[in-house]
């Protein structure tokens, strides 16, 4: 998104390509409503209804969080997939809430978040925290490794 060369007060997409690979992959018949929707917001003041351009921050707020709920809907639908094709309603008896069906089984070391309902974002998080935290205790224990073997301290066989 750029500052509209006519109205500083509006903004423009820069890559009309772009646009068109968005649109074909969503399925829109038309480009001109997608691009109204990320160069504009829709404010309803009493009976009244007004687009409101955005400025190119704006924009590209709208378009990170339409994004993320991509992202967000992906994952709801493929969890709901693995479920639908290992029969997960066998492994909850009588539960009646369909929302029960929709959960991923993972361990997950506590932490400071405390959820609810973790979401795709939140998997992504531990996800990211786990491989750090992996690379660390790799860097350390390879640190004392080197230590022993300079100090001449046998350590045995370790992968």
């Amino acid at each position: 998104f750029d500052v509209d060369p006519a109205d500083d007060e509006k903004c423009v997409i820069t890559s009309e390509d772009e646009l068109a690979k968005l649109v074909t992959l969503m399925g829109v018949p038309s480009a001109d409503d997608v691009k109204e929707a990320l160069l504009s917001r829709t404010i309803t003041a009493g009976k009244e209804t007004y687009k409101v351009p955005l400025k190119p921050d704006g924009a590209r707020d709208g378009r990170n969080a339409f994004a993320k709920e991509i992202y967000q809907q992906t994952f709801d639908w493929l969890v709901r997939t693995i479920n639908d094709a290992t029969s997960a309603e066998n492994n909850y008896g009588d539960a009646s809430d369909v929302e029960e069906f929709g959960v991923i089984g993972l361990l997950d070391i506590f932490g400071f978040e405390s959820f609810e309902v973790n979401r795709y974002e939140q998997l992504c998080i531990n996800y990211a925290n786990e491989k750090l935290q992996q690379k660390y205790t790799v860097d350390i224990f390879r640190s004392v490794q080197e230590e022993y073997e300079y100090e001449g301290i046998e350590l045995g066989e370790v992968d």
